[in-house]
């Protein structure tokens, strides 16, 4: 059950002292003291989540964790090592040559080469200004997160692990009216509800941010519950005033789970969830568009509406899904409000590897087997090697070499060795054995079989070529077999630019947006937003009602993404250009100058030079005029 109460409350409450004083003051303190329970429940409520989360996927997770140390080059058990390194394994060294490594750099190279943007496309035919002026500031928000990064980091743990999460936020750090932020998150610190199956995450009721923290961080985040968190407390078994009587299970799991014990970190539990709540909404009989009509930005609206418009809306009152936000740290809850967002998605967004009907798993976790082959079949080789170099003597007991001398000097180069009377024989090492080289091959070719990467699809052979549509050709050959990684991410960047939009429209005024746009137009005045920009600024009317639509429009864009890559763009601009060849006047040169990558004053410089020859042609047709059996320009002749 949602707690709405005020957080000051709240931690009197979970203290078990008096919140209000004065006139009224029992009546009002004995009615916080009735919601006690509620606020017990929902604590095991949000722990419930983490618990069931936790042990429905620990499998992923011990997979998951043993597949970044495949990555990381840890690719022995621990028992196996210590086993090679005695006696009983041989003295056998411990081999690893990565093959996984490279695989996951290829992918991820693959990706950075070939990145995309995201980029805003109008609904049912709209005005196109809108929407790339969106497109704009989306970019701008990407590129004040670092978001390139944020999001190759993500791939990295989608190709590793199976799963990748992406957290959108609004920071008030540094403006007052809010930024948009995104963050890549460590897939082993989000719990979710293990019963959503829908890769967008739209089904899932609730997810989890679940951090480390120390005291000095909870308590600068959560100033009105600092003297309640007491870390050296919860450590050491304690437990706050409200669960002081209550059996709270397993102490060792909790404080696996919960709290970390050897670097005094609690864990902090940030749970978003759905709840199904009244509210009165307002449905527009002609379109067909449902809004919240206690909400201000539409309050705002239909002060501002005349009669007729306000006419085409219907109120009405029923139970709408909504999202809200707590926050429990072991077995103190330090917020449980509505969500800050406009927007009713949960923040986390997740992004999935391989999945069909199991957890999803990433590129690592199928070619484990066949690096393990590999090092194995090495190591043994190694170890037969080690053995080979000094083999041993067959020394006669009387009458032959010092035996002394043998052990310590019998494999040196050029060492003279003295013997009375029998000679002593050196033993033949046996000869290395090519089954364990032929196994070796076989993890190799396996992981290039497996990983379906391999030079030849990724067009990297020697001969030379000079079409970007070729480039483009043989990349995208390389990428089929892993495409499904890349068009699942595509999903996941849809639903990151439709809460990127939001929070733009949440935090961006007018004036923000005008200035943001005027500084790309410099910095960079090949970007859609900015060429818009540029275009509109001798009619600043236009301009101020193409920024006041983007800010109001909720339902009148599509998501997708456009190539960023040079090669890509190339490949394109190759293709307009026959196309150009082809079908002579059909594509206008003024196009074929806007899909080039030329410099914007120069793309200025080139149409302008352009209309001046088309000037100039007309000109000529008006002076020599029509051609034989025409009229002449001037009538005709007398």
């Amino acid at each position: 059950m949602p707690l709405n109460i005020d957080p000051r409350e709240l931690a009197s409450l979970q203290k078990g002292r008096p919140a209000f004083r004065g006139r009224g003051a029992r009546e009002k303190n004995d009615a916080l003291q009735s919601k006690g329970s509620d606020v017990l429940d929902q604590i095991t409520k949000i722990r419930t989540c983490t618990q069931t989360n936790y042990k429905a996927t620990q499998t992923w997770r011990d997979s998951g964790a043993e597949s970044y140390d495949f990555v990381e080059n840890k690719q022995w058990d621990k028992k196996d090592v210590e086993f090679l390194a005695s006696p009983a394994g041989g003295m056998r060294p411990a081999m690893t040559f990565n093959k996984v490594l490279p695989q996951v750099r290829l992918l991820s190279g693959m990706e950075r080469q070939n990145r995309e943007e995201l980029r805003v496309f109008p609904r049912e035919g709209s005005d196109t200004n809108d929407s790339d002026v969106m497109t704009g500031l989306i970019k701008y928000c990407l590129d004040e997160n670092l978001a390139p990064w944020q999001l190759t980091r993500k791939s990295n743990d989608v190709y590793i692990c199976g799963r990748g999460w992406v957290k959108t936020d609004i920071s008030y750090d540094e403006n007052i009216n809010g930024d948009c932020t995104l963050q890549r998150r460590n897939p082993f610190q989000i719990f979710w509800d293990t019963m959503s199956d829908d890769w967008s995450g739209s089904d899932m009721r609730w997810v989890q941010d679940s951090p480390w923290m120390t005291e000095d961080e909870a308590k600068e985040l959560w100033p009105e519950f600092a003297d309640q968190i007491k870390l050296g407390d919860w450590l050491s078994g304690s437990t706050p005033y409200l669960v002081s009587g209550v059996q709270t299970g397993d102490v060792q799991w909790e404080n696996k789970l919960f709290l970390d014990q050897e670097t005094k970190r609690v864990r902090c539990l940030e749970h978003w969830y759905k709840v199904r709540e009244p509210i009165l909404l307002a449905v527009n009989v002609s379109t067909g568009d449902v809004r919240n009509a206690e909400e201000e930005s539409f309050i705002e609206q239909l002060e501002g509406m005349d009669e007729q418009q306000r006419s085409a809306f219907q109120f009405v009152r029923q139970n709408k899904t909504v999202v809200r936000v707590a926050t429990v740290m072991g077995w103190l809850i330090v917020q449980d409000k509505p969500s800050p967002f406009k927007h009713n998605m949960l923040p986390l967004i997740p992004y999935i590897g391989l999945q069909f009907m199991g957890e999803p798993f990433g590129l690592v976790e199928y070619l484990k087997d066949p690096q393990r082959l590999g090092n194995k079949s090495i190591s043994q080789v190694m170890g037969h090697l080690n053995r080979s170099a000094n083999s041993g003597w067959l020394n006669k007991a009387s009458g032959g070499a010092n035996q002394e001398q043998l052990e310590k000097f019998g494999s040196v180069p050029g060492i003279v060795i003295s013997y009375d009377e029998v000679e002593p024989r050196k033993i033949l090492p046996t000869n290395l054995d090519t089954a364990h080289m032929t196994l070796a091959q076989m993890g190799d070719e396996s992981i290039r079989e497996i990983s379906l990467l391999n030079a030849d699809l990724l067009g990297t052979g020697t001969q030379k070529t000079i079409s970007g549509k070729a480039i483009e050709a043989r990349q995208r050959g390389g990428m089929t077999g892993n495409e499904d990684f890349f068009d699942n991410q595509l999903l996941g960047d849809k639903i990151l630019g439709y809460q990127l939009i939001s929070n733009i429209q949440q935090t961006y005024t007018q004036s923000r947006i005008i200035r943001i746009l005027g500084a790309q137009s410099v910095r960079n005045p090949d970007d859609m937003g900015a060429k818009t920009f540029l275009s509109m600024q001798a009619d600043q009317n236009k301009l101020f009602q193409v920024v006041d639509r983007c800010l109001k429009a909720e339902y009148d864009y599509v998501v997708d993404r456009s190539p960023q890559s040079v090669t890509v763009r190339m490949a394109q601009f190759e293709t307009l250009l026959k196309a150009a060849k082809d079908f002579p006047g059909a594509i206008p040169p003024a196009v074929l100058v806007d899909m080039s990558d030329f410099p914007e004053n120069a793309k200025a410089a080139i149409k302008e030079h352009l209309q001046k020859m088309e000037q100039m042609e007309a000109m000529k047709r008006q002076l020599i005029g029509p051609g034989p059996g025409g009229p002449m320009p001037n009538g005709p002749v007398q």
